[in-house]
């Protein structure tokens, strides 16, 4: 009895050291997007406390918000980073949705969590979004890595995060909008997605990026691509040398796969009532962008791209802002790779959800051009494409070092222009 018990304990010596060292290697691979993180807003306050003494443009109000007075080290700590629309939606967040101010744009779950995060904080609003966003920049990092490497290797992952950190409008993720908390959602909806097939949680997901942005319920895209996918052997049925429609229920998650469209359409319409309700037009946040405050209209993308290339050319047009450039250089970097992610899905280097929700993010930005900038906002629309950073992390080295170089250079102008109140997107 004693050998026996003997040979048992020490049997289960090496299915605990197997453990220890799988235990150690998760911890390991959750340090680098930690670390990762913590180098990337670090390296945004020394480059705001460095800015403070370069010269500053004046800073006119497009909200009824009034900022608070604050020292130099709040201001360079916190108050830089709710610069341009971080104002409305901290004006949102304290007084609501009001008829007549064009605010329906600026959709309501970031709003409504700085308000909840606010009683944290003591009605502190700077220090809830500081919070909050710098919380979803760091869920943004975690979920990028896991979803990357779920299907490649770490490596790829860890290019991957450098890709979207270098990113010249990456900043906007810790600043007071709501980028990386739709980020955060889009990600963890796509890991729910391919690693659990938890159709349940990306319902939910879904739902709350749809009150978040105004693409967020066109994730229902890709993520139904993905589901058509795992569920593909389910819903055809081979008969001969063609193929037929045939649902088995029974095989199917029925009940998971209903959240997957109810939940969305339930926020979604749940936000069309509110502006129903408030200020008798469902769709307010399409009309507000067509007033003098944002002068948005609809036009198909190859005719925005179309305008660009005429400016280029020496048409006259209206009034173009000093971020025109940068936009447009963005631009430039941004349609070779989605022509790269086309081909590298075509060769099966990338999911086809994953390219989905790629053009998405390009095309929606460039459907609705301002009749001032053609490509206002841009690179902070399409930041949110994480894909295109995947599609950088395979690319040779010389291309990702390159990339890299240029827009960590670019970035760090960028943010040096955004906290001294230059507008940048």
């Amino acid at each position: 009895m004693a050998d026996n018990t003997l040979s048992e304990s020490l049997g289960t010596v090496p299915q605990l050291a197997v453990s220890g060292q799988t235990q150690t290697h998760r911890l390991q691979r959750l340090a680098w997007p930690v670390i990762l993180f913590l180098v990337w807003r670090l390296s945004f306050e020394l480059i705001s406390l460095w800015a403070a003494s370069l010269p500053h443009t004046l800073h006119i109000p497009t909200t009824p918000y009034q900022p608070p007075d604050l020292d130099f080290w709040a201001d360079r700590l916190q108050g830089v980073w709710s610069h341009w629309d971080g104002e409305w939606f901290l004006y949102i967040s304290q007084t609501g949705y009001l008829p007549g101010d064009f605010s329906t744009p600026y959709f309501p779950l970031y709003p409504i969590l700085l308000r909840v995060t606010s009683v944290l904080t003591l009605g502190n609003y700077l220090l809830a979004a500081a919070l909050l966003n710098n919380l979803f920049a760091l869920l943004v990092f975690g979920l990028l890595y896991e979803l990357i490497r779920h299907t490649y290797r770490h490596r790829v992952a860890v290019r991957s995060l450098v890709m979207l950190a270098v990113f010249p409008a990456s900043f906007f993720l810790i600043a007071t909008y709501s980028e990386s908390l739709f980020l955060a959602l889009a990600l963890g909806a796509f890991l729910a997605a391919r690693k659990y097939s938890n159709w349940a949680v990306v319902g939910l997901l879904v739902g709350l990026a749809a009150v978040t942005r105004n693409i967020g319920i066109l994730l229902l895209v890709p993520l139904g691509w993905e589901w058509l996918s795992q569920n593909h052997q389910n819903l055809l049925e081979k008969t001969g040398q063609s193929w037929r429609l045939r649902l088995r229920w029974t095989a199917l998650p029925l009940l998971p796969t209903a959240f997957l469209v109810i939940i969305p359409v339930v926020t979604y319409t749940s936000w069309l009532v509110f502006q129903w309700i408030n200020f008798a037009n469902p769709f307010s946040f399409v009309s507000a962008v067509s007033q003098p405050a944002w002068q948005r209209h609809s036009a198909w993308p190859w005719q925005t791209l179309a305008t660009v290339v005429a400016i280029f050319r020496g048409e006259p047009y209206p009034r173009l802002p000093d971020s025109f450039n940068f936009e447009c250089g963005v631009v430039a970097v941004v349609l070779p790779v989605f022509v790269l992610a086309c081909y590298q899905t075509r060769r099966k280097q990338m999911p086809v959800s994953f390219l989905l929700f790629f053009g998405i993010a390009l095309l929606v930005p460039l459907s609705a051009p301002n009749l001032d900038d053609p490509l206002l906002s841009f690179p902070r629309y399409i930041m949110v494409a994480f894909p295109m950073y995947l599609s950088l992390a395979l690319c040779r080295p010389i291309v990702r070092l390159g990339y890299g170089l240029l827009a960590g250079g670019v970035l760090c102008y960028q943010v040096a222009l955004f906290v001294n109140w230059y507008w940048v997107g």
